[in-house]
């Protein structure tokens, strides 16, 4: 259990709140620890994840035992480490049904093109994904979005759009089944709990 009432817990639980990405570190079939970045959402107690039925997923299935880490602050200190066990959680709520994790994700989505996504619109994103790289790139591997480097290439890809309104419309098709698998309606949830906070001061 995290001690808020010390400053390190205090920080630690303010850093939880406010991140944007935290590394979830599973164990595949072999052994071999994969840690990938995800949204998360910390309520005190427990931390939530939401995710397609991907291989952390398969790994959670497997051996529930997980390890998450919040990123220093850049020299070195201010480390937070969690360990603890993982669950699939059928009861949590779709993430678009939850007003906690949308209020603290909002801006990301906006950011990354998410709302058109949303009403089957191919999304252009651009060169900066900063914390938003994950679902960027499995847009653009899914072809429900291009990603851009300059306003040529916008000016390009939108012409291109328009000039192809059945690719467009199968581009959206395909950006709004990734919102969807993102959302948690074709999805699992894992729900991280147990946890056994340790980390240095």
């Amino acid at each position: 259990m995290l001690d808020t009432s010390t400053e390190h817990g205090a920080r630690a639980d303010r850093r939880l709140r406010e991140e944007p990405i935290i590394w979830l570190t599973t164990v595949d079939r072999r052994g071999q620890p994969q840690a990938s970045p995800v949204w998360f959402l910390w309520d005190g107690r427990t931390i939530l994840i939401y995710s397609r039925p991907t291989q952390k997923v398969r790994n959670v299935r497997r051996s529930p035992r997980v390890a998450l880490h919040l990123s220093d602050n850049g020299i070195g200190g201010d480390i937070v480490t969690i360990e603890g066990t993982a669950t699939l959680a059928d009861d949590a709520p779709p993430a678009d049904q939850n007003p906690a994790y949308l209020d603290k994700y909002h801006d990301g989505i906006r950011r990354i093109g998410l709302e058109p996504a949303a009403f089957a619109k191919p999304v252009l994103i651009g060169p900066y994904l900063d914390h938003w790289l994950e679902i960027a790139q499995l847009l653009v591997e899914r072809q429900g979005a291009f990603q851009v480097s300059d306003q040529n290439q916008l000016l390009n890809r939108m012409d291109w759009l328009l000039s192809h309104p059945e690719e467009c419309q199968r581009m959206g098709n395909q950006a709004r089944e990734v919102i969807l698998e993102q959302q948690g309606v074709v999805e699992k949830n894992i729900a991280l709990i147990h946890r056994i906070w340790e980390g240095t001061p």
